[in-house]
């Protein structure tokens, strides 16, 4: 999935982004992905995905792959 950024707003502090956490192809670590709706809110699908592999969203023809991992957030003891 390609990830969207804005840029900060002339009011507001700026806030560093940690740059994209390398994870080899062939990892086995797998991403819970949790799809909904505008339109119908109590609609919900769950996807697991690995990084790399294409899925389908919902029951449409679109699809999308994880790309990338940028974590939010980091472990004081370095691991994740």
């Amino acid at each position: 999935m390609a990830a969207a950024s804005a840029g900060p707003s002339p009011d507001s502090s700026a806030v560093a982004v940690p740059a994209g956490v390398v994870i080899p192809p062939d990892s086995n670590w797998v991403f819970t992905l949790v799809l909904g709706s505008r339109l119908y809110p109590e609609w919900k699908d769950s996807i697991d995905a690995k990084l790399g592999q294409r899925f389908y969203l919902g029951d449409t023809e679109f699809t999308a792959e994880v790309t990338e991992f940028m974590p939010i957030s980091r472990s004081t003891s370095g691991s994740l």
